[in-house]
């Protein structure tokens, strides 16, 4: 059995591809846009994408979407605009390719762990001191309108520990703006890695 579920996302050798049906497909390059590309990337837990244009696939697979037009809000794929599943004028060589990365500072919910992206490589952050405010200006940097801490009650991540002792206002652009002991200062382990939960003012 397998955590996948319906329209999540995924990339093979750059190529996007997207789960309806209990089947992964590709998505038709036809009208795809960097918009598209920041919405899947996003998705995947990136804050940022590009399209890299039309990419054959090796082993031929269903073509879920075609016409896709997402405004850039949107948290998911399948929250865009698109023609029915399975409806397209493409071939398989016009499923689209697209990249993904980083910002210094970019943030990341990965099985509700919250992690940081610095210097390179992804971290996470210390749940001392962290309470709701910390949460929201990391919520609010995925798009979302506000956060709750869960404290250090989430899996173990791994690599380094980049932020600890975060003291944010709740007015902050990004978590990376908010006091801290500084990146890399730290005196925690990976039992105290931070967990939170985003929310929207529609959410329960």
């Amino acid at each position: 059995m397998n955590d996948f579920l319906l329209g999540d996302v995924r990339l093979s050798s750059g190529r996007l591809e997207i789960l309806y049906n209990n089947e992964w497909g590709t998505v038709c390059s036809d009208n795809f846009d960097n918009i598209d590309a920041q919405v899947a990337c996003k998705q995947l837990g990136y804050r940022k994408g590009i399209v890299l244009g039309k990419m054959e696939a090796t082993v031929p697979l269903r073509i879920w979407l075609d016409k896709l037009e997402c405004i850039g809000w949107e948290h998911k794929l399948i929250d865009c605009s698109h023609i029915d599943w399975g409806n397209h004028t493409c071939s398989n060589d016009s499923a689209v390719g697209i990249r993904c990365y980083e910002g210094q500072g970019d943030v990341r919910i990965k099985s509700r762990r919250l992690e940081i992206h610095y210097n390179g490589t992804w971290g996470t952050v210390c749940d001392d001191d962290f309470d709701d405010r910390d949460a929201t200006v990391a919520c609010k940097q995925l798009g979302y309108n506000s956060g709750v801490s869960l404290g250090e009650t989430v899996g173990y991540g791994i690599g380094r520990t980049w932020l600890d002792n975060l003291k944010c206002s709740g007015n902050e652009r990004t978590l990376g703006d908010c006091p801290s002991s500084g990146w890399g200062v730290e005196d925690c382990n990976h039992t105290e890695d931070v967990g939170i939960k985003c929310l929207n003012s529609s959410d329960g």
